[in-house]
């Protein structure tokens, strides 16, 4: 399987197609099709060319669902926050 092959192949699993999401400027898609070139092996079986695709993708995406959980406990503090300080403005107002 080439490159070329495999990118055709996980095309249509990215909304609006990766390729064309890709030469359209989106930076996730960008992302992907960059990641897969540089560590794509002409030389290595078909097997092992998807698995490492798929590592490739695997840790992205665990690095993506950090990032995530960061964000998400960063939101539900600065809502903490807002709501004491709500409080905070009701107490004194009694």
């Amino acid at each position: 399987m080439t490159l070329k092959q495999l990118l055709k192949k996980i095309d249509k699993s990215y909304p609006d197609g990766l390729a064309c999401a890709a030469q359209d400027g989106d930076a996730l898609a960008s992302f992907i099709v960059e990641e897969i070139t540089e560590t794509f092996d002409p030389k290595a079986t078909d097997l092992h060319k998807l698995s490492r695709a798929h590592r490739v993708m695997r840790t992205v995406a665990q690095d993506v669902i950090g990032v995530r959980a960061a964000l998400s406990k960063l939101h539900h503090d600065a809502i903490q926050a807002d709501i004491e300080k709500e409080k905070e403005k009701c107490s004194k107002k009694k």
